[in-house]
């Protein structure tokens, strides 16, 4: 029962949502990369003129750094900085693609990767009132 009384507070909260984190940027990176085509409808129209390269190409590197940014939440490093370049990331989708459901969600995203920026890397604390 000890062990669970140390799994309370900001340290708990801090690693319950880099792992969801990034086990979500580690899906959506994966399938980005996996299966690129399937996601070429989240483009709008009047964004493919201002991509720097093919929209295929474009969200192949989305996901490359998508994989990237969930390996390095799960491992922990950086966790502030990271969760900072994820919340904007997110920020991006959110104001550039998001409709209807999905910008509910991707919102909900945005909010946990900001919570995570704020709470940063707590495994050195144990509890709050330590």
């Amino acid at each position: 029962m000890r062990m669970l009384s140390r799994f309370t507070g900001p340290s708990a909260a801090a690693l319950l949502l880099r792992l969801g984190l990034g086990a979500v940027l580690l899906i959506f990176g994966y399938g980005k990369i996996a299966d690129t085509v399937s996601w070429l409808g989240f483009v709008p129209p009047w964004m493919i003129g201002l991509l720097p390269m093919d929209p295929v190409q474009f969200l192949r590197v989305v996901g490359v750094a998508e994989v990237l940014l969930g390996v390095l939440l799960v491992v922990g490093w950086r966790v502030r900085i990271v969760a900072a370049v994820v919340a904007l990331h997110l920020l991006t989708i959110l104001a550039a693609v998001a409709r209807g459901d999905l910008a509910v969600r991707d919102f909900g995203l945005f909010m946990a990767a900001a919570a995570l920026g704020v709470l940063g890397d707590t495994r050195n604390n144990t509890r709050v009132d330590d």
